[in-house]
């Protein structure tokens, strides 16, 4: 199935999430009382079913996000592995990336959307597996990241500073902090929109 657009992939993702037997009510209760414009205010670009599938995804189903996206690809009959080739970046795309001037980061290994809740240990496992594999990837060192979803803590930056990472980027434009790991970043939409505009 193709969605015309991202809202009837989310009517289709909520309806799921509220007519579920095990949390339905359960989840029903967080959505109603859900007020989208005091989620994620740092990205004007996000409307807000946006916000709402990012708050369910990130704070009420964490652990039975996966299920719930495999109950979507099952009734559609979709075959992840049909597609992988033309949704993940391969091994030579990024040599390709290096090889021609950009330069690569870390962006964590398995970008859990709330990294911030786990322990120092944890991330910083997270942080060093990526390295090894970008670093063993290009054949060089790997000094800058991007926080994933721009979530982060004070265990995060000690990791990174551990890591050697010279510097990293946060999610949005809004000041939070003054290391060389926080560095603001405008989302490419905003980027495009202007162009555009």
């Amino acid at each position: 199935m193709v969605y015309k657009d991202i809202d009837e992939f989310y009517n289709e993702f909520f309806d799921l999430l509220i007519n579920d037997c095990n949390k339905g009510e359960y989840i029903k209760k967080y959505i109603q009382g859900f007020n989208p414009k005091e989620y994620l205010k740092g990205y004007d670009f996000y409307t807000d079913n946006d916000r709402l599938f990012r708050y369910l995804r990130d704070n009420i189903i964490v652990n039975e996000y996966d299920y719930f996206m495999e109950q979507i690809m099952k009734k559609h009959s979709f075959d992840v592995n049909n597609y992988i080739d033309k949704i993940w970046v391969t091994k030579e795309n990024i040599k390709d990336l290096h090889n021609n001037g950009n330069i690569i980061g870390l962006h964590s290994h398995s970008h859990p959307t709330n990294i911030n809740t786990l322990t120092k240990k944890q991330q910083f496992e997270e942080y060093y597996t990526n390295k090894c594999i970008l670093e063993d990837i290009i054949k060089d060192k790997v000094v800058s990241m991007s926080h994933p979803c721009g979530a982060y803590n004070e265990d995060t930056l000690q990791a990174l500073k551990e890591l050697d990472i010279k510097i990293g980027f946060r999610s949005n434009m809004i000041e939070k902090g003054h290391t060389n790991y926080e560095i603001l970043r405008e989302d490419h939409i905003n980027i495009y929109n202007e162009i555009r505009s």
